[in-house]
């Protein structure tokens, strides 16, 4: 008969949450940084992680939801104050402004972030957002009473718009609102499945 060995491991903290990542680190997508910039604690440059490893983003922010889309992270957290109540951070690839309008200066957009930042070219009114989705180059929030926010690539209506032939995302400001779908809370988006170039 074969015994099964049982580990005790103590304690387990449930104040902090931990997330592991794993896989291709080209596009920053995994949200750590010193995988692609080598510093102390790495000595070279990695192009893939193939088992876990903790984001110790985890330890610093309270997070709530996470959304892979093809390169690039979408990670909802807990706000730091009563104003802030949930904030919404982006890691990796931004070629389509998948993740928002991020520059180091004036004319200057970053197509690839390699840690997580927060989505700042949200509009200031955003409120609380109850659910996220990621697709091939585009993301979906859902807004308590808000209705839906949409950016990046919209090349086959994928943002719930029309698409505009030749429209340049790359560096792109835009933020699509479809309105919400009905007037009391139980008509608000909690769930979104958004994949490739369907929402």
């Amino acid at each position: 008969m074969f015994v099964v060995p049982v580990c005790d491991y103590g304690e387990v903290q449930t104040r902090r949450k931990r997330f592991y990542v794993f896989g291709s680190t080209t596009e920053g997508a995994l949200g750590l940084s010193n995988l692609l910039k080598p510093g102390q604690s790495f000595k070279s440059v990695y192009e893939f992680i193939h088992h876990p490893v903790r984001n110790p983003f985890g330890g610093i922010r309270e997070v709530l939801d996470i959304e892979a889309g093809h390169g690039f992270t979408l990670i909802r957290v807990k706000g730091n104050n009563k104003k802030e109540e949930m904030t919404i951070f982006g890691t990796g690839l931004n070629t389509h402004s998948q993740l928002g309008y991020h520059a180091v200066r004036v004319g200057a957009p970053l197509g690839l972030l390699i840690r997580p930042v927060p989505i700042s070219s949200l509009p200031k009114s955003t409120g609380r957002v109850l659910a996220i989705g990621c697709g091939r180059a585009h993301s979906v929030l859902s807004l308590e009473g808000g209705g839906l926010l949409t950016f990046g690539d919209n090349s086959n209506g994928q943002c719930g718009r029309l698409p505009i032939p030749d429209e340049e995302y790359f560096g792109s400001r835009f933020t699509h609102r479809i309105p919400p779908f009905g007037s009391t809370p139980d008509q608000d988006v909690v769930s979104i499945v958004s994949k490739f170039d369907i929402t």
